[in-house]
């Protein structure tokens, strides 16, 4: 119970991180514009929406972002006032234009998620006054500009960067991996009216696609950085860790779909018959705790021993029928796979253990 919450803590860090700096951006923002009193009083909460745009999860995302708003704001503004001096007629003429032009140029590559406010800075624009519209729109998009401004300057003092983010999510990977493999081993182990019964396997998919989204943050935003000298090394070794375990835990994906494949087709006998079954079982079982303790492997090191152990004497035994092709296929595969995974823990462990002597 109390790991799930500290899990669930750690979950929030980043979340909780961003909402104190855009906070203290956006009252920032407010407090310089105050005393000047900048496109009046009605105007000023501008300067607060553009720190808290620009507040974002990396620093060079966080200035490509504000130039990106601020430039569709001004595109907008412009479309609104050209075709309301082009048509002064009723107002619902301009606004069919106003919005599907708008709609149309929000789809322009460069501006990104951003573009959604060409059609909405067209519709403030087009509220206000036509003897105020000039003012308003040096005011929307100033006021914008200028809050954005502080926004990044808050995200160049404080920057983000998404290591344990990522180590999280890649140890979230890596269990759920090890599950995966220990699910087929329990399915390996039970007899045949069992198997139904068995619990189904976990996606991995989607916790592919977060430790790859994160890996894409934690690249952007070593760009501006100052912290990410400080981190160089820390951040190589988990990109390099990414990139490995994804491709692990997709040879691992794959496994259930092979087994089950071979068992569909001859419905009289059990994928990878009575002599290869409990080998492979054991060889699933041995890596999956390997990969669920990978991160301690240097204070147990007999883990790596035995699943080593396992995976050979599967390997020999394979090597030494010749009698089911399709058995041999699939054990073929379970130990390319398994291989892989002792391979990538003996690298991981040996590059420790390399870290720990240099310290």
């Amino acid at each position: 119970m109390e790991s799930r919450w500290r899990h669930r803590w750690q979950m929030w860090l980043p979340r909780l991180a961003m909402a104190f700096k855009s906070a203290a951006a956006a009252s920032l923002a407010w407090l310089i514009v105050l005393p000047f009193g900048a496109g009046g009083p009605d105007y000023g909460y501008y300067a607060p929406l553009g720190a808290v745009i620009a507040v974002s999860a990396t620093v060079a995302r966080s200035s490509r972002r504000s130039i990106q708003t601020v430039a569709a704001i001004l595109i907008g503004s412009a479309l609104t006032a050209a075709v309301a001096w082009i048509l002064p007629g009723p107002g619902v003429i301009v606004l069919t234009i106003v919005i599907a032009v708008g709609v149309l140029l929000s789809a322009v590559p460069w501006l990104g998620a951003a573009g959604q406010w060409v059609p909405l800075a067209s519709l403030f624009v087009l509220v206000v006054d036509q003897e105020a519209r000039v003012d308003y729109i040096a005011s929307y998009a100033g006021l914008t500009a200028l809050g954005a401004f502080v926004g990044i300057a808050m995200n160049a003092a404080f920057p983000p960067l998404p290591v344990r983010s990522l180590r999280r999510a890649l140890d979230d990977l890596r269990t759920t991996t090890a599950d995966q493999l220990e699910r087929l081993s329990g399915r390996l182990r039970t007899d045949p009216g069992d198997e139904e019964s068995a619990p189904p396997e976990v996606a991995l998919d989607p916790r592919r696609q977060h430790a790859r989204q994160l890996v894409t943050e934690l690249n952007d935003a070593r760009r501006g950085n100052w912290r990410a000298r400080h981190w160089t090394g820390d951040t190589d070794r988990q990109r390099e860790y990414a990139a490995e375990l994804q491709r692990l835990s997709l040879l691992v994906e794959d496994l259930p779909l092979v087994v089950d494949a071979r068992q569909c087709e001859d419905h009289s006998r059990r994928a990878l018959g009575p002599a290869l079954r409990p080998l492979v079982a054991d060889a699933l079982g041995d890596c999956a705790e390997l990969l669920r303790c990978a991160e301690s492997l240097h204070a147990d090191p007999t883990l790596l021993d035995t699943a080593e152990r396992s995976v050979a004497q599967l390997e020999e035994r394979t090597l030494g029928m010749r009698d089911e092709a399709g058995d041999l296929f699939i054990a073929g595969m379970v130990v390319t796979v398994l291989r892989d995974i002792v391979r990538a823990a003996r690298a991981h462990l040996d590059g420790a253990s390399v870290r720990s002597s240099d310290q």
